[in-house]
């Protein structure tokens, strides 16, 4: 089940799977509006927090703002190339826009939907711009990607179907420069009736656990590996990964060519 209570009219705040408050209180120590103020109290927070009745939607869990923040700061203040799978009402460009300044911002929105487009009325293509098509058309994100990337960020906020999730990143992913960051949002699908989630063992979650893998593929591939076998195919990223993090309903891939694998001895004496 779900509850909310509301912020004012431009505001709505769920807390999901709990049916009280005291329930919520019994297990998190805190009320919802404890534990959203502090998840909230960053720069992102501070740009979702002015919007009226007249801003578009926006709709992001709050545990994803630290994170964020943390994984954007480094990007303050350069130019930035974002493609964002997802565009629905234009809420998260108004965010991006804010967080790294307009001037700073090439946004590449895609959406399946073709209502979307009538958001390229009030854009400046060289810094944001809308395509429609879908996530799992290869042909289309190639297009997409040779036109506007290469791109520093990715998130896919999409259809959170696991099959698209990992169509997209196995077609997109190497468009992102090296250090790029890959991020899929609202994983908690694969959990959920209704999108895609008939096989456990080939879910988006399950797909980005086997690429754990391939952060160790110079071990693997080694002669003292135990099995002789070929690397499974599904351990095979479509381009280096150098770190993988998992957060709540939410996955961080960091491209680039993972450091060679130099064991370092230093020192003799052994017992």
């Amino acid at each position: 089940m779900q509850s909310s209570f509301n912020m004012d009219s431009a505001h709505l705040i769920n807390a999901i799977s709990f049916k009280t408050l005291d329930e919520y209180v019994q297990r998190f120590g805190n009320t919802p509006e404890e534990d959203f103020r502090n998840l909230t109290s960053n720069r992102l927070g501070s740009i979702l927090a002015v919007a009226d009745a007249n801003s578009p939607c926006c709709m992001k869990f709050a545990h994803y703002l630290p994170v964020y923040t943390q994984l954007l700061a480094p990007m303050m203040n350069k130019r930035i190339r974002m493609l964002e799978i997802g565009v629905q009402h234009g809420g998260s460009y108004r965010l991006w826009r804010n967080f790294f300044g307009e001037d700073m911002l090439q946004w590449t929105g895609i959406d399946i939907k073709q209502e979307c487009l009538s958001m390229n009325k009030r854009f400046q293509p060289e810094n944001a711009l809308v395509y429609c098509g879908s996530q799992s058309d290869i042909d289309f994100l190639d297009f997409v990607s040779l036109k506007r990337g290469k791109f520093d960020i990715i998130i896919d906020d999409g259809s959170h179907k696991s099959s698209d999730i990992i169509a997209s990143f196995q077609t997109l992913a190497k468009y992102l420069k090296s250090d790029g960051l890959y991020i899929v949002e609202d994983l908690h699908a694969c959990y959920w009736d209704g999108f895609d989630t008939s096989c456990k063992d080939s879910t988006a979650v399950s797909f980005f656990q086997n690429l754990v893998h391939s952060l160790n593929i110079q071990a693997a591939n080694n002669a003292r590996a135990f099995s002789s076998n070929s690397t499974p195919k599904e351990w095979s990223p479509p381009c280096g990964i150098k770190r993988i993090d998992f957060h709540q309903s939410m996955v961080v891939c960091y491209i680039g060519i993972p450091d060679p694998l130099i064991e370092w001895k230093a020192g003799s004496a052994i017992l």
